[in-house]
């Protein structure tokens, strides 16, 4: 599905954001039959959170989900198991998403402070995507909807954080989500050098499928002037959850800092942060399916089949799926001594191939500090 942005820390390749096919409303529909029955038919799964992204969601006639997603959700509230429904778009085209946005649980969109165009336009100084995102934001949330504000933790955005948040906090946003950044795709090669990217290409394959492999592999960012530190991405979410606690406003809610807060007095783990993989099905406009969200943006992605040609089961229950999540799951002997692994379950695999772990003091890709501040300041 095509996209109308082309972001620099985008986990999708530009020509993977530049393709324009489309679900059909067969397809959609067949999809959603065979996901919704393998929902029922699993006893672990006990509650179901379905995600349209694309590219750009809206680009899609309206048509498409007023006559779908009620099909989706009666489907789905056939297996008496919960669910929410979530659209993400990046809220520069607004008019169409009205006439189909209360079909959905939550609508979502994206910012960075260095969105769009240059950050000097954040107050729409001059025409712009963003100055269009600024207006279409302040018309939304001023006739009394809601909105769900995600972020990538770029550079610019950490080094600006406050203000950008305030911001969009007078502008009537109380839902935030904050997402590390996972290194790949656009992202991946903009931050490593020309020999390392080629060396990650020749070898993504077999670092994601074979359990052991990825051991092997570190890999260093060239600079930190799009993707900061481990130890600034610690120090952001610090300042963000003291930045939460002054402003002491029941509706304020920011994803991962309060589910942090409840699962480490629960002693359970974050689904908000451990890998999601082993548990989630993917699937691109074109039908190939996979686990993990990142391999969608993947011109040759890890595709366990074909919704639209292969029986679904055996998608579910294929090797290449096994062998996918086993080296996700795989984790250093460094993550499984610490006391948050079972908080955190190794974090993101993408990430940890930018842990040094040969160094005891370094930050990991999981953000220990930030646990360690945590369970220090709020842990009952």
């Amino acid at each position: 599905m095509k996209c109308n942005l082309s972001c620099q820390h985008c986990f999708l390749h530009q020509e993977v954001r530049d393709q324009k096919e489309r679900m059909t409303q067969e397809e959609f529909r067949s999809l959603v039959d065979n996901m919704a029955n393998d929902f029922a038919l699993d006893p672990s799964a006990e509650f179901a959170e379905v995600t349209i992204i694309g590219g750009e969601p809206t680009l899609m006639p309206p048509s498409f989900y007023t006559e779908n997603i009620p099909y989706l959700r009666k489907k789905f509230d056939e297996t008496n198991k919960p669910i929410s429904l979530t659209i993400v778009t990046n809220f520069t085209t607004t008019n169409a998403l009205k006439r189909y946005a209360h079909l959905f649980d939550i609508v979502s969109t994206s910012y960075e402070w260095d969105r769009f165009d240059s950050q000097k336009l954040i107050l729409g100084s001059n025409s712009s995507k963003k100055e269009n995102w600024w207006k279409n934001l302040k018309e939304w949330t001023g006739e009394g909807r809601k909105v769900a504000i995600s972020l990538a933790t770029t550079t610019e955005t950490i080094e600006n954080w406050e203000e950008m948040f305030e911001l969009l906090y007078s502008n009537g946003v109380r839902f935030f989500q904050v997402n590390l950044m996972h290194p790949d795709g656009e992202l991946m090669k903009g931050i490593l050098s020309d020999e390392d990217y080629e060396d990650f290409c020749r070898k993504r394959l077999s670092i994601l499928t074979d359990p052991m492999e990825k051991m092997n592999h570190h890999y260093k960012a060239k600079d930190n002037a799009l993707w900061p530190s481990f130890e600034k991405e610690a120090e952001f979410l610090i300042a963000l959850t003291l930045w939460l606690d002054k402003k002491d406003d029941k509706e304020l809610v920011i994803y991962p800092i309060n589910s942090h807060k409840e699962c480490l007095n629960g002693g359970t783990g974050n689904s908000d942060i451990a890998c999601p993989a082993s548990g989630a099905l993917c699937v691109t406009t074109t039908g190939e399916v996979s686990g993990c969200t990142i391999e969608s943006g993947k011109p040759n992605m890890i595709s366990y089949g074909n919704a639209f040609k292969d029986d679904f089961q055996e998608i579910v229950n294929s090797e290449l799926r096994m062998k996918h999540t086993m080296s996700l799951d795989l984790k250093p002997v460094e993550c499984l001594g610490c006391e948050y692994y079972f908080f955190c379950k190794g974090g993101c695999s993408f990430r940890e191939l930018f842990w040094d772990r040969s160094n005891p003091n370094a930050e990991c890709h999981g953000l220990k500090s930030y646990f360690e501040f945590i369970k220090n300041n709020y842990q009952n």
